[in-house]
């Protein structure tokens, strides 16, 4: 578990395609942010990718797992808990990078 990163799941699942950062693939010609919004863009959001996969890189599966692991051990969850689990469905989630 130690040698897996978040950056090898995101390969298996072929998450690391051109799909990351998504919008319209043929804009209007005439419109003059849809002519440009790629060669303003790309550079940018090829370079946020990559900064994504870096930090990924740097994450083992035993990473995350220790942080659950804590939760795991103390709380009494179960698929039909669901109601009772300590996350709230709809909060932002916590920064753990």
């Amino acid at each position: 578990m130690g040698d897996i990163t978040l950056f090898d799941i995101l390969k298996a699942i072929d998450a690391t395609s051109e799909q990351l950062f998504r919008f319209q693939d043929s804009p209007l010609a005439v419109c003059p942010v849809g002519a440009h919004i790629h060669s303003a863009l790309d550079d940018y959001l090829n370079d946020a990718k990559l900064a994504m996969y870096h930090s990924l890189e740097k994450v083992s599966l035993q990473n995350v797992y220790d942080r659950i692991a804590p939760f795991i051990s103390t709380e009494k969850w179960t698929p039909k808990s669901r109601d009772t689990f300590p996350i709230k469905h709809n909060s932002q989630p916590e920064n753990i990078f």
